[in-house]
């Protein structure tokens, strides 16, 4: 599949198979076929699962968090926990609205979490800096 069809994409999930023309033949290849199977429900999940529900705010999915953040944090040494801070606390706002503040508190706990391990990471990069002193 070379490019995303939504319907081609429904019918394979309905169906368990993935259709490359309009005629019923499914793609070949055998081993392949998990891998389709995995894609298709991650699309699926985005769009309307979790995905939807914490990430999508009716953007399209080049537009929504996991890609517009990724994109300011390139090149961060530690962009894998400042994305997660940054997503878990935007997350928090739209699920406390969605799930009430309890679920939202949860949400900036890992978000702290998050932050404590880029700090312990960074520590960690200081006591190796040869040009590091301490005072």
């Amino acid at each position: 599949m070379t490019d995303y069809d939504k319907e081609k994409l429904l019918d394979f999930l309905a169906k368990g198979k993935l259709m490359t023309e309009e005629k019923d033949n499914p793609i070949e290849g055998k081993n392949y076929r998990l891998l389709e199977n995995v894609l298709a429900h991650a699309v699926q999940q985005a769009s309307s699962g979790k995905g939807k529900e914490r990430h999508a705010d009716n953007n399209n999915y080049e537009d929504q968090i996991i890609c517009v953040v990724g994109r300011l944090l390139r090149g961060h040494p530690y962009g894998s926990h400042a994305y997660q801070v940054i997503k878990k606390t935007i997350e928090a706002g739209r699920l406390y609205y969605i799930h009430g503040p309890d679920v939202a508190y949860q949400e900036v706990l890992g978000a702290i979490n998050y932050a404590a391990a880029m700090n312990i990471l960074i520590k960690e990069d200081i006591k190796t800096d040869p040009n590091f002193e301490e005072n």
